[in-house]
């Protein structure tokens, strides 16, 4: 709706209603009062109802965009062509939830690229679902998302610009993806604050920044390295070049010609003085005096591979050789360690210190600051861990079994000891018991068919998410008595000659709304519409995909939180623990126990799985009121016997429904003037988050 270059989103309206709703307990005969934005979204509709309109058909979009955005930074370019751009988020932005920053990231770039377009069709091509949403809808119903969608149009309406949005997979999102988790941060220093304002002051005023960027200059007027949306032009010698000194690389901006105006030796003048403008904390950085082989390193792209890389080939390996080595560690061992070193590469920097050929001491040094810094005795000994696989390569002894650092753990150990996290664990009979109440599965929607089928799966097995993660319908056989899972995959406990078992569950004929086998034929058969790959899980919002292994997680967690058991205690893992420790009362064998849950040693299971059941205050109660149609209390039960109810009488059925003093409420019959209306009370944790 575009006219007058006035963009009116009635979400505001719909907010106001929301919040006023909440606050007197959704009554809607309470009256409001009107903010003045809403005032003055209804004072345009009442001068432009009549001259407002929205074309059925729009043409072909002459520009298309694609952009995204990572929790560091944001990138965007130009579809088939050779234009591009990228920007860091500052310490502030970084705090910003990603829907938000999504959106930001669109911004950025239609102020880089369309800044001087007009009358033009310009698509943005995105990865975030709810960014999509907000950019076609003109707004939502979040206040922060909303204001930032409307600041958008307003932009957009300014230049007579019509602006539409599409998703885009994450995996096709390559260039955008590439650019927004760039991690050179040469790109961000500035001078410390309080110099520049006394050089101004002394020398200036000055007219302009060279070379700044969005979040880094110090004069509002500023010249970027990259094209960015407030800079009155960019220089970069890479960049291809127009007949105009233009570059290729923006549409709008201009390209300085001979733009090296600061020297090369620029370092040696401001040694000391250099604050990264993405951190909260200023860290000043001797640039000045630096060995050949330290700058070198910095140089490096600081990716995980190519630092392994680079002490993998000092072994004297042919490339491809170290190829193959550097695959013998896995992506998730990588990402763990490379935190470490990460940190190692700083503290060598600093000190000076060779990177690849450390001493004892200086290996005892860093793990004393990280110490200090107050992690425990865990992350120092993954530290060491990551030290000792990269550094110690083609070594006789590695860096772990150094005596030094050997005496250095044992006493991070006493002044700090780590103790198993669990010493009880919860009763798995309180979660199947939920689990009960979530039938029958016909009549469950996806997200609660879902959440029941991964807690199912999690007890019977034992297994880790990671193998719940794995899980394919390729490699599973289901008949009406069992279905046998198999693992195609390497799996964390995965060695050469050892791999987890196929698995064999049977059907839980005793009672079938916990029996597995008919959870996951209903679930298969519900999925197989949206499913879009062979894996047996899928998300239940748009766009349907396989989840993470994060997201697995975070299901059985709520599972658990609903069920009543305290997850500020009781972490996903634990119901690996749970279910076996359970499994071992209910007297089945160890060495089946052992083979569900993929452990070698009997040892693992008894020290670190086997728990005895925790004394709680589960949430067992969310009872049951039934009253007749005139409002009066009949009786009250718990679920289970709702459910024995539920068989004697067929007529009452379970789809959920929200009231209004947000009780669940199970339908009554359809009969009419005898009917129940049963309504579940759950006073902590509340069932509405399924």
């Amino acid at each position: 709706m575009l006219t007058n270059n006035r963009i009116c989103i009635s979400y505001c309206l719909e907010i106001e209603k929301d919040k006023f709703l909440k606050q007197n307990n959704g009554d809607f005969d309470t009256k409001i009062i009107i903010s003045n934005e809403s005032v003055d979204v209804l004072n345009w509709w009442i001068s432009h109802v009549e001259s407002s309109f929205k074309p059925l058909v729009r043409k072909d979009p002459e520009i298309i965009l694609k952009t995204d955005s990572s929790k560091t930074g944001w990138g965007g370019v130009v579809d088939n062509t050779q234009l591009q751009t990228k920007g860091f988020w500052s310490y502030e932005e970084q705090k910003l939830h990603i829907n938000y920053l999504e959106l930001k990231a669109a911004f950025l770039a239609l102020k880089c690229f369309c800044s001087t377009k007009s009358d033009k069709h310009v698509r943005i091509y995105m990865d975030n679902m709810v960014a999509v949403t907000y950019i076609d809808k003109m707004g939502g119903r979040i206040q922060s998302l909303n204001t930032l969608t409307r600041e958008i149009w307003q932009w957009c309406i300014h230049r007579n610009i019509w602006l539409s949005a599409c998703h885009l997979p994450g995996k096709t999102n390559v260039e955008a993806d590439k650019l927004s988790r760039s991690n050179n941060t040469d790109l961000e220093w500035k001078l410390n604050t309080n110099v520049f304002m006394c050089i101004n002051s002394i020398y200036g005023p000055h007219d302009i920044d060279l070379f700044a960027s969005r979040i880094n200059h110090q004069l509002s007027r500023y010249i970027s390295y990259l094209p960015d949306p407030n800079a009155e032009a960019h220089g970069r010698k890479s960049y291809p070049k127009t007949d105009f000194g233009g570059s290729r690389n923006n549409l709008n901006s201009t390209f300085v010609e001979h733009s090296t105006l600061v020297p090369s030796n620029t370092a040696s003048y401001c040694s000391g003085f250099l604050h990264n403008t993405q951190g909260k904390r200023t860290t000043v950085v001797d640039t000045a005096n630096r060995s050949s082989k330290e700058t070198s390193v910095e140089k490096t792209d600081f990716g995980c591979l190519q630092i392994v890389g680079q002490i993998v080939q000092n072994t004297g390996l042919s490339k491809k050789a170290a190829e193959i080595v550097i695959s013998s560690w896995r992506q998730s061992t990588q990402k763990q360690y490379w935190t470490y070193l990460k940190k190692w590469c700083t503290f060598c920097c600093q000190r000076k210190i060779d990177i690849f050929t450390p001493t004892e001491v200086d290996v005892v040094e860093f793990l004393t600051v990280l110490y200090e810094s107050g992690v425990g005795y865990s992350s120092i000994n993954t530290a060491r861990s990551a030290l000792s696989s990269y550094l110690t390569l083609g070594k006789t002894l590695p860096i772990g079994q150094w005596p030094l650092v050997k005496r250095f753990l044992r006493g991070v150990y006493n002044k700090r000891p780590m103790f198993p996290r669990y010493q009880q664990t919860w009763d798995v009979n309180v979660v199947l018991e939920f689990l009960i109440t979530l039938s029958p599965v016909k009549l469950l929607s996806l997200r609660c068919l879902t959440l029941k089928l991964v807690m199912l799966l999690a007890l019977v097995t034992g297994q880790r998410i990671q193998t719940l993660h794995c899980v394919d319908l390729d490699f599973m056989k289901i008949t009406k008595d069992n279905v046998v899972i198999e693992i195609n995959e390497v799996l964390k406990t995965s060695k050469p000659g050892k791999h987890l078992s196929p698995i064999c569950l049977p059907a839980f004929v005793d009672d079938t709304r916990l029996c597995i086998v008919t959870v996951l034929n209903a679930y298969i058969e519900r999925t197989s519409a949206i499913r879009t790959s062979q894996k047996l899980f899928v998300t239940f919002v748009k766009p349907y995909h396989h989840p993470t292994k994060s997201t697995i997680s975070n299901w059985i967690k709520l599972v658990l939180k609903l069920a009543g058991v305290n997850t500020s205690v009781f972490k996903t893992h634990s119901t690996r623990g749970a279910s076996t420790s359970a499994a071992l009362r209910a007297g089945v064998s160890v060495n089946s126990i052992l083979k569900s849950a993929g452990w070698t040693n009997e040892s693992t299971f008894r020290q670190f799985y086997n728990r005895p059941v925790t004394v709680q205050e589960y949430n067992d109660n969310y009872s049951v009121r039934s009253t007749s149609e005139d409002g009066i209390p009949v009786w009250s039960m718990k679920p289970s016997q709702v459910l024995k109810l539920n068989m004697a009488h067929p007529k009452i059925s379970m789809s959920l429904k929200r009231s209004a003093d947000e009780s669940e409420v199970i339908r009554h019959p359809a009969n009419g003037k005898n009917g129940l209306k049963i309504s579940i009370s759950t006073p902590k944790p509340k069932m509405d988050n399924l």
